[in-house]
């Protein structure tokens, strides 16, 4: 809820209207008090007259609002109402702030224009922002100096007026701090932006069809593999250029695949290259039509056309040594043999390369079904892992895959990142997750694609280690090091380049090579 609903909600309710009136009272008596005595602390003598005057609905909606309430008197910038909500977001109590102007709140680049904006609004009642009903998004400063960003709706109060002297204008501002909220969808952009440039960069092919085989979207990866472009794609039936031979194959499974959501398996057909001949790729295909987030069928394609060439080989090789055997004696039998245990290995090796996938029941947690890359890569059994859920695999807390389970009901599908799973003989294995919620049985599962990344987490490991000595090495180098750009700007240097050159390393990194270039001849 921001500040503007706030604001409605508590007009809607006629609060807004108790609150007002109440702080009329309170900001005006007040004034009025403080016209006698200058020394009179408008905050805390206006919530002392509030209960006076047993105006205990203002102080109750001011004690039981979550958002900020804070007055301000327009003439003299002195706060004079500072509700427990405002404490809490700006870490002042009331008796710190009631001696503070309201531009204490402000940061100092925009204190100017703020305080002319009530300077306009105390000499003429008008001001845009005041009385809008807008929201402003705008920083604001803690006690500390720490910057926050909040949501802020401003009103006019005109106090009730003393019978002794008159009192001036005054504004209502209801807060809300937004921070952590700006900072999620920070780190929300800069996620699919990653996740973006993965799927433009990927070297599979990309593919979301709608129902009718239309291509939606397709990724970069296409021109490579067929040489047409993109945009050349988009729009067009996805099953038109397939090679004639695998077409009503293609359009058969494609009809199958229509009617039950989630994975399928991998099937083959061939498509055209630019340069007019076949090019083999292997689809791996989801329907995730209803999933709101995506509605489509997406495919995940890669170029399989040596790998075919290679299988035709194969095939063509052992139909000759087949037109042999007759006339061969046991040492072609032999040969033959060995031909076979290498074409059985070679397809092993394809099917372990596949991702692991395995399907868990949704309500147990139990896993229902597996791959044989998913129960191999944790050498269990496949009758093994069906005795087991997904708490016996998962090398988290079970809190933590209950959340994501909700989370992926919820949603259809979720990325779940980076997990830890346990191996039969007690090894960890380090995985990418992702899940998709489907219909099994009557009854709903998780479809969940785990990719072994241990490897690459070695790996990283084994980087960090490298630049740590690398950096060691620099900065201990005994002869005057520097890095810079292509522009000739100085990145990084080590201590004896600042020694020699005379100049803090602050200062170097702020100069270029042409600006030094007389010290290093």
């Amino acid at each position: 809820m921001n500040a503007f609903a706030v604001y409605t909600g508590l007009r809607a309710s006629g609060a807004l209207g108790k609150l007002t009136e109440g702080l009329q009272h309170i900001v005006g008596k007040a004034t009025g008090r403080c016209s006698k005595n200058a020394d009179v602390d408008y905050g805390v003598w206006s919530l002392d007259l509030a209960v006076d005057l047993q105006n205990l609905d203002t102080v109750q909606i001011l004690e039981s609002i979550r958002h900020a309430v804070i007055v301000a008197e327009a003439n003299t910038g002195r706060i004079v109402v500072w509700n427990p909500a405002a404490a809490r977001i700006f870490g002042y109590s009331s008796s710190e702030v009631l001696s503070h102007r309201w531009t204490v709140l402000v940061p100092e680049h925009l204190k100017a224009q703020c305080e002319a904006g009530m300077a306009r609004y105390r000499d003429t009642g008008h001001y845009p922002h005041i009385d809008s009903h807008a929201v402003l998004e705008l920083p604001a400063v803690r006690k500390g100096g720490e910057e926050i960003t909040i949501e802020i709706t401003l009103s006019p109060i005109e106090p009730t007026r003393d019978p002794e002297g008159g009192a001036g204008r005054f504004v209502l501002a209801i807060v809300r701090d937004v921070t952590e909220r700006k900072e999620v969808e920070r780190v929300l952009k800069e996620s699919e932006r990653r996740f973006r440039s993965l799927v433009q960069n990927t070297s599979d092919i990309i593919t979301v069809l709608d129902a009718d085989g239309t291509v939606r979207y397709i990724s970069p990866a296409i021109e490579r593999v067929t040489g047409y472009r993109p945009e050349e794609q988009v729009g067009t039936d996805a099953f038109g250029s397939v090679h004639p031979d695998d077409r009503e194959r293609a359009l058969g499974i494609f009809a199958e695949t229509l009617k039950t959501p989630g994975l399928h398996p991998p099937l083959e057909f061939r498509v055209p290259h630019r340069d007019g001949s076949w090019r083999y790729l292997e689809h791996v295909v989801n329907n995730l039509l209803d999933d709101p987030s995506v509605k489509g069928i997406v495919i995940n394609s890669r170029d399989i056309t040596e790998r075919k060439r290679a299988e035709a080989e194969i095939r063509r090789f052992n139909e000759y040594l087949e037109k042999r055997v007759a006339e061969r004696t046991v040492q072609l039998e032999s040969a033959l043999a060995e031909l076979e245990e290498s074409e059985k290995l070679y397809r092993t090796v394809v099917k372990q390369a596949a991702e692991s996938i395995f399907l868990v029941d949704a309500e147990s947690a139990r896993i229902l079904e597996t791959n044989a890359a998913f129960y191999k890569s944790l050498g269990y059994t496949e009758e093994e892992l069906r005795r087991m859920t997904l708490y016996d695999v998962v090398d988290h807390d079970r809190e933590s895959v209950d959340d994501n389970v909700r989370r992926i009901l919820k949603k259809g599908h979720h990325f779940i990142g980076e997990r830890r799973y346990r191996r039969k003989d007690g090894s960890l294995a380090d995985v990418e997750v992702s899940a998709s919620a489907i219909p099994y049985n009557g009854r709903e599962a998780l479809c969940v694609v785990a990719h072994d990344i241990t490897e690459r987490k070695r790996t990283e490991k084994a980087l960090k280690e490298s630049e740590r000595r690398f950096r060691q090495l620099f900065e201990n180098s005994a002869d005057a090091l520097f890095v810079h750009d292509e522009r000739g700007r100085f990145v990084d240097c080590n201590a004896e380049a600042c020694r020699a050159l005379g100049y803090a390393r602050e200062e170097l990194l702020e100069l270029s090579v042409a600006d030094v270039a007389t010290h290093l001849i």
